[in-house]
C-alpha cells in the first residue's frame, strides 16, 4: 500500500519576513483525496499542551544529494522538482538528478513557489510582485503587482500570495493572471503574513505580527478565525493541514511545532522539535518535521498524533539548515541551505518502527 501523505507548505526568515500547502494522497503515480470541508468552529485560546521532549533510539537512513545554489523553497510539477536557487530558479529531473539553471534576471529575493498544471507561481519578495512562468522552458508569462509577495498558494482556480510588510493576502485568477482582490488579515510590519496551507475546508496562515494562525474561507478569502499562538512561539514556519489537525512551526525563530485543532480552532498541542522545523510533512497518518541549525539535531523528527510526542528521531549527516521539502517520485525532496537538495526513499520513512 502506498504511503498518505500531506504536505504544508514553505517557510521563510524571521528576520525580515516568512514563508504553502499540498495534499497528496499518494506517492508516484498516485492520485490526491479532495479535501472535505469542516464545520468552522468559533476561535478559542484553549492553553497549549505541555511540551514533548519524548525521543527514540538513533537510526540513519540513506539519503542522496544534488548540487543547487542556496535552495529555499520547492514546489512539483510532474517529474520535476523547482526549488528557488538564490535569485533564480532551479528544475530538477526527479528520475535523472539532472539539474538545470533557470535565470530569472531581476537579482530580486524571491521568496514563495507553486506549481499548476499551466504555470510556475514565483513570489518575488523585493519586486512585489507574482511572476508566471512557463513549466516547459521557465519563460516569463506575466507578472502581477502586489505587496512584499512572501509565499504562493493555488487553491481552487486562484493563486494566494501572503503580503508581507503589509499584513494582507491578495488572490489573483490562474487563468489570466489578474488580481481579484486583497483582504488585510493582520497587521502592517515586518513579521506579517508568511506560509499558507489548504486543509479543512479552510486556507491557513502564518501572522508574526499578531502572534496568530488565522483561517480563511477560501470561497471569500474572510477570515474564519484567528488562533492566538503560546506566547513563546512565532508562526513564521511551514504548515501542513489535513482535517484532523493543522501543524505550524516557528522557522528559524522558535524549535518547536504547534498543533491545531481544526473542529474547535484550539491550540492542543506545543512539541519542542530539538531543532529549528521547516515544512511538516504527515505521512501514513504521522508528522515527519525537518529539523536542523547550528547546535541543533539535523535529521528528522516523527511525531504521533495520538499522543502528541517524538517517537522517533532520524539523523541526517547532509542536512545542515532546512529550508522548503517536497514530495515527488517516491521520494522526501529537503532543500538543503548549504547548496544541496538532498532526497531519500519514502520507504525509508515508513518501514520499520
Amino acid at each position: 500500500m502506498r504511503p498518505h501523505i500531506a504536505r504544508l507548505g514553505p517557510r521563510r526568515r524571521v528576520a525580515t519576513h516568512g514563508v504553502s500547502a499540498i495534499l497528496l494522497a499518494a506517492i508516484a503515480g498516485g492520485c490526491a483525496s479532495p479535501v472535505q470541508p469542516a464545520a468552522i468552529a468559533p476561535t478559542s485560546t484553549a492553553t497549549a499542551a505541555p511540551m514533548s521532549t519524548a525521543t527514540a533510539g538513533p537510526s540513519s537512513i540513506p539519503s542522496t544529494a544534488v548540487a543547487v545554489d542556496h535552495p529555499t523553497e520547492l514546489a512539483v510539477d510532474g517529474s520535476t522538482i523547482w526549488a528557488i536557487s538564490g535569485t533564480g530558479l532551479a528544475r530538477i529531473d526527479t528520475g535523472t538528478g539532472v539539474v538545470t539553471p533557470v535565470s530569472l534576471g531581476s537579482g530580486d529575493e524571491l521568496d514563495g513557489l507553486a506549481a499548476t498544471p499551466a504555470a510556475v507561481w514565483v513570489a518575488d519578495f523585493d519586486g512585489a510582485s507574482v511572476l508566471r512562468l512557463d513549466p516547459a522552458n521557465g519563460k516569463a508569462l506575466g507578472s502581477t503587482a502586489v505587496g512584499t509577495a512572501s509565499d504562493v498558494l493555488p487553491v481552487d482556480g486562484t493563486i494566494w500570495v501572503t503580503n508581507h510588510h503589509e499584513g494582507s493576502v491578495t488572490r489573483i485568477d490562474a487563468r489570466t493572471g489578474k488580481a481579484i482582490g486583497t483582504v488585510v488579515i493582520g497587521q502592517a510590519g515586518t513579521n506579517g503574513p508568511q506560509q499558507m496551507a489548504s486543509g479543512a475546508g479552510s486556507v491557513w496562515i502564518g501572522e508574526g505580527n499578531t502572534g496568530e494562525v488565522i483561517r480563511l474561507d477560501p470561497s471569500t478569502g474572510k477570515v474564519a478565525a484567528r488562533i492566538t499562538m503560546p506566547s513563546d512561539f512565532d508562526p513564521c514556519g511551514g504548515i501542513a493541514a489535513t482535517d484532523t489537525a493543522v501543524w505550524i512551526t516557528g522557522c528559524h525563530d522558535t524549535p518547536d511545532v504547534v498543533r491545531i485543532d481544526p473542529a474547535t480552532n484550539a491550540v492542543v498541542a506545543d512539541v519542542g522539535l530539538g531543532g529549528y522545523g521547516a515544512d511538516p510533512i504527515v505521512i501514513d497518518g504521522k508528522v515527519w518535521v525537518p529539523v536542523g541549525g547550528a547546535g541543533f539535531f539535523h535529521g528528522l523528527v516523527r511525531i504521533d498524533p495520538a499522543t502528541n510526542r517524538i517517537d522517533r528521531r532520524l539523523p541526517l549527516a547532509a542536512l545542515a539548515d532546512v529550508e522548503g521539502s517536497a514530495v515527488a517520485g517516491g521520494e522526501l525532496w529537503i532543500a538543503n541551505a548549504v547548496d544541496t537538495v538532498v532526497h531519500l526513499p519514502l520507504s525509508e520513512l515508513t518501514s520499520g518502527s
